[in-house]
């Protein structure tokens, strides 16, 4: 699939690595036979950490993208806002393009897409592979003769001397030898790439979760916060009221750019009376009331100060009692 990408958009083979990142974030988004209900890759993995899966930002590789380049950089009110590059791929905060005239690649997420378009060939620019003078001179001195061979066109006819002019010898190219002081780096780039792209299995049962020192952790931190805030009282189960279970749920989230294992001990309410299930949302601000919040802020020139509470929920206050069996991990209670 990447081959045919790079060569329908007509790019250099340099730029396989972004060609199999996309090819693989597209076909995981594609439904598989393997999977019942027109359900994707993303679908199953992503829902399991509360990942809404959404391909309306999906465009075609290699295809024109036209960037718009932010006031502050522009120098005049009459300077180009926009400036086209190539689409690649996608990242976190918006899309990967490839802008030819600074030779590297970029991000941005205000882009405006040309997927008609057919793109012209484009080419990486050579890489050359860092070395000190002492390499280049031991390489330039043991450069084979054919090397400087040319085309029978550029041949002068036989019996001519002339000696090679300047912009000849500057034509030239030469093969940069890889320095001795890296030859014993070995890097397998599929594999790393793969690697990158594997997440840490989160496990969907406490049994085996409690099997991971850090999944267990997590566990114990969260039974921790409950008893701290006094969130149940230990009880005898009554016999006229429904007495439901509870469920482990686990994921990982990034803390300063490092995943942070999280437990979350839920009660199945769907096994609640319909009469207990007054309020069972979580209040949560809308975006348009947060919208409303910054704009007051920028107007009245006020500061927005983020506070974030540690097990918070756990805070609230139930006006009806409900019932849950003992979970698991908590131990010192007798399970009746």
């Amino acid at each position: 699939m990447a081959r045919c990408m790079i060569d329908d958009a007509q790019l250099d083979r340099g730029f396989w690595g972004e060609a199999v990142q996309t090819a693989m974030y597209t076909i995981n988004r594609i439904p598989t036979r393997t999977l019942s209900k027109g359900e994707t890759p993303a679908s199953i993995w992503y829902t399991s950490i509360w990942w809404k899966i959404d391909v309306s930002n999906m465009r075609v590789f290699g295809c024109k993208a036209h960037s718009h380049i932010p006031k502050e950089d522009r120098s005049s009110k009459l300077d180009i806002r926009s400036k086209q590059l190539i689409f690649l791929g996608y990242c976190s905060n918006g899309y990967r393009l490839w802008d030819a005239e600074k030779q590297k690649i970029v991000t941005s997420r205000s882009v405006v897409f040309d997927e008609a378009s057919t793109q012209r060939p484009m080419q990486l620019p050579t890489l050359v592979h860092p070395s000190s003078e002492d390499d280049e001179t031991q390489n330039s001195s043991s450069e084979p003769n054919s090397r400087d061979d040319v085309n029978d066109s550029e041949t002068a006819p036989a019996g001519n001397d002339e000696t090679p002019t300047v912009n000849d010898a500057n034509n030239r190219k030469r093969d940069r030898k890889l320095p001795s002081k890296y030859q014993d780096y070995e890097m397998d780039f599929f594999a790393a790439l793969s690697c990158s792209k594997l997440p840490s299995e989160i496990p969907t049962k406490y049994q085996d979760a409690v099997k991971d020192e850090e999944w267990k952790s997590a566990v114990e931190k969260e039974l921790d916060n409950m008893k701290q805030n006094e969130t149940w009282e230990i009880v005898p189960a009554p016999v006229e009221k429904p007495v439901i279970d509870s469920k482990w749920v686990f994921r990982e989230k990034l803390i300063d750019g490092l995943p942070v294992k999280r437990a979350r001990l839920v009660a199945r309410g769907f096994l609640e009376e319909p009469s207990l299930e007054d309020e069972v949302y979580s209040p949560v601000a809308r975006m348009n009331t947060l919208r409303i919040l910054f704009a007051l802020a920028v107007e009245k020139d006020l500061h927005i100060h983020m506070i974030d509470f540690d097990a918070a929920f756990l805070n609230g206050t139930l006006k009806n009692p409900i019932y849950m069996k003992l979970p698991e991990g908590l131990t010192g209670y007798h399970r009746e």
